[in-house]
């Protein structure tokens, strides 16, 4: 009887065995499950329609017939393939092209449009060229909200070259892209290890701390509806312990409340502000010490010092000179016989100055001085050897149209005002040139664009005519004159500091004669120089 017993209390012990691990399981199960859900999600709406994992680049326009839009969309396509930060989805192009207008006055097709290409965001672009350049807007959609998130644009671009247009709109995606409210994500945690979609290509490095944040409010503009700004606030930081290209692992190091961090939880603070670290409280100190290390800093503080003035900018004008090599060649036709002279080599100077009365109105003096030396085209002539005196004297007054706001931007100016040339030659037994002086109405125009991205060089021409000239011969008349007067010029400009340029020019001139009634049937005079100087801009 007590076996049986026994056997009886053995019998119940071992039975309760499974019943007592079947409560331990459910009270764990219980415990687990009441634990998941004492976690405060840090994940609210905007959280999520921020979220961007994947990315779609629609077709690009333009009004060139896709001249500018392909290479551009291929250049743009490239650069969001190799963000490691966001897949790149191909789009069915089957369709109109829609532009950035199409559908920021569109909410219902752009939740259309959304819907189709599955994406968390995506990108339209137009490109427009102008008559004063190219003029860009990129805008960026999230299909979460189906609203725009950010817009760039470009306005009155002045170079046309594919590279760099490509490289402006790679500036206008990066500012767009950089509007999203974070720099990276919580890809995954186990524990208090967390994997981050961040590495090196980002800049950070092993030990950096970085802040786990919330989104919680979306500024947008009053009209147009993209996002202003956002409001953000820190629940937890990590410290990142591997970096790796494109991921990093790291700890958490505080939270919020226990597992705030969690999947695609947004991290900011990679780019901190940086002041000097000068251990001294007071500003004073602080701000003399970062004005010494600075590059001018001995001027004021070193040894000597002498107060700093900022330099002007031209604003009134500029005077200059140039020395010039030049190449003469004079002719007369008399009846049966011609008179050619010649001087492959001969200096010259000029003297200008301009004066700004506005932007728009100028006025110009021009002073040139030659001497000129020539063997006497008269045969037995003397003397032998026949000297010339050059000068020329110019008052213009000018309208100039300025494509830019320095006076080294591109410009167009339209001339107009007296001139005289006057080339007296030696008297020749028996007579042969003479001395000839033209005055009359000058009239022209002179333009000069930049050929330097920081419009430190350019080039520039000149095409001036004098209209309906008066010729005055000495020491004798060669009869009724019909006159034609041209001039030519194209030269260059460097920029050698602020207020000081350096010019070289080729000019040519054409002095033209034909008589009737008279001892001489036509008569030329031909100059092309070579000059070279420096202007002083005030």
């Amino acid at each position: 009887m007590k076996i049986k017993v026994k056997r009886g209390r053995l019998f119940l012990h071992f039975a309760a065995i499974p019943s007592t691990l079947v409560c331990i399981f459910l009270a764990s199960a219980v415990g687990a499950k009441t634990l998941d859900e004492s976690i405060t999600p840090y994940s609210g709406e905007l959280d999520r329609i921020v979220t961007v994992h994947s990315i779609a680049l629609l077709p690009l326009t333009d009004n060139l017939q896709g001249i500018y839009a392909r290479p551009i969309e291929n250049h743009l396509s490239k650069l969001l393939q190799s963000n490691h930060h966001w897949d790149l989805k191909s789009i069915d192009t089957i369709g109109p092209i829609v532009a950035p207008e199409d559908l920021e006055r569109d909410p219902q097709r752009v939740a259309a449009l959304s819907e189709r290409l599955g994406t968390d965001a995506f990108v339209v672009m137009r490109v427009t060229k102008g008559p004063n350049g190219i003029n860009m807007k990129l805008d960026l959609f999230l299909a979460s909200d189906k609203k725009l998130y950010a817009q760039e644009t470009l306005k009155n671009f002045p170079r046309f070259e594919v590279k760099h247009l490509n490289e402006q709109a790679e500036l206008l995606l990066q500012k767009a892209l950089s509007k999203l409210p974070y720099t990276g994500l919580v890809l995954s945690r186990h524990n208090n290890r967390v994997t981050l979609n961040i590495g090196k290509q980002d800049g950070v490095i092993e030990g950096q701390m970085v802040s786990a944040v919330q989104v919680i409010k979306l500024n947008r503009h009053p009209k147009f509806d993209f996002v202003i700004n956002s409001e953000k606030e820190i629940i937890g930081k990590i410290r990142l312990l591997k970096i790796e290209d494109s991921l990093s692992f790291g700890k958490i190091v505080t939270e919020k409340e226990s597992g705030a961090i969690q999947k695609d939880t947004k991290i900011a603070g990679i780019d901190f502000v940086a002041y000097p670290d000068d251990r001294m409280l007071s500003d004073a100190v602080q701000n003399e010490h970062s004005l010494e290390s600075r590059p001018d800093g001995p001027i004021s503080f070193g040894k000597d010092p002498s107060p700093w003035l900022p330099q002007k900018p031209p604003t009134f004008g500029q005077v200059g000179a140039r020395l010039g090599l030049g190449y003469f060649a004079g002719s007369m036709t008399v009846p049966g016989d011609s008179y050619d002279a010649k001087d492959p080599y001969y200096m010259s100077a000029n003297i200008e100055a301009e004066l700004w009365i506005t932007p728009k109105w100028t006025m110009h003096a021009r002073l040139r001085q030659g001497i000129i030396s020539t063997d006497n085209p008269r045969s037995g002539g003397d003397p032998g050897e026949l000297s010339y005196s050059l000068s020329s004297h110019e008052l213009l007054g000018g309208y100039r149209i300025r494509m830019g706001p320095s006076v080294w931007g591109p410009n167009v100016e339209l001339l107009a005002g007296f001139a005289s040339y006057r080339l007296a030659v030696d008297e020749s037994q028996p007579p042969g040139l003479t001395t000839l002086k033209y005055t009359g109405f000058k009239a022209g125009v002179r333009g000069t664009y930049p050929i330097a991205e920081d419009h430190s060089w350019s080039l520039g021409s000149e095409l001036f005519f004098l209209l309906n000239p008066q010729l005055s011969e000495s020491p004798s008349s060669s009869g009724k004159s019909d006159n034609t007067i041209n001039n030519f010029s194209v030269f260059v400009q460097r920029r050698v500091a602020l207020n000081l340029r350096a010019v070289g020019s080729l000019d040519m001139e054409l002095y033209s004669t034909k008589f009737s009634s008279g001892s001489a049937n036509s008569s030329s005079r031909k100059h092309t120089t070579f000059s070279a100087g420096l202007y002083y801009l005030f």
